[in-house]
C-alpha cells in the first residue's frame, strides 16, 4: 500500500517509471519473491522471471498464456 508521502514523491518525480521502480524496490525489502524478481531483472534473467511468473500463476490456478492474451487484448497489443 502506498502511503501519502510516497504518493507525493511519485507526483513530483519527472520520470514516473523510475519513481514506480524505486517504490517497488522499497516494498521488496519485506517481500522475498519481489526481491528475487528485482535481482533477476538487474542481471537480465528474463527467463527466470517468466518461469517464476508461470509458477506463481500455476499455484493460483491461472493459465499464464491465457492471462497474457487477456492483458495484451486490454492494452491493444496483439
Amino acid at each position: 500500500m502506498i502511503n501519502p508521502m510516497q504518493f507525493m514523491q511519485l507526483m513530483q518525480c519527472r520520470n514516473p517509471q523510475q519513481a514506480v521502480m524505486n517504490l517497488l524496490q522499497q516494498q521488496s525489502v519485506n517481500n522475498p519473491i519481489l526481491r528475487n524478481v528485482f535481482e533477476m531483472a538487474k542481471s537480465g534473467n528474463t527467463n527466470g522471471i517468466e518461469e517464476m511468473a508461470r509458477n506463481l500463476a500455476k499455484e493460483k490456478g491461472i493459465n499464464a498464456d491465457e492471462a497474457v492474451k487477456q492483458i495484451r487484448k486490454q492494452f491493444g497489443i496483439m
